[in-house]
């Protein structure tokens, strides 16, 4: 697996938690430029992480909810 930013986990796991979302919404949730966050979505769509759904919000694939368990799986034992 590509090693991923923490920027990038977060964003993985904000749209885990809340379903698809914008650019604009998603940039105010997390306190991250909408111009820096495009970049970020970018990666992790080329990644295979993220997509876009028929409305064109950016939705979490099942590789990317993979990914997040893979994370959690990670820090399960420091928590």
């Amino acid at each position: 697996m590509e090693r991923l930013s923490v920027r990038e986990v977060r964003v993985l796991v904000a749209l885990g938690a809340r379903g698809p979302a914008g650019l604009t919404e998603l940039s105010r949730e997390l306190g991250i430029p909408p111009s820096s966050l495009y970049g970020l979505l970018t990666k992790l769509q080329a990644l295979g992480l993220v997509a876009r759904d028929e409305a064109k919000q950016y939705v979490l694939t099942g590789k990317g909810r993979e990914a997040i368990e893979r994370v959690k799986a990670i820090l399960e034992p420091v928590g």
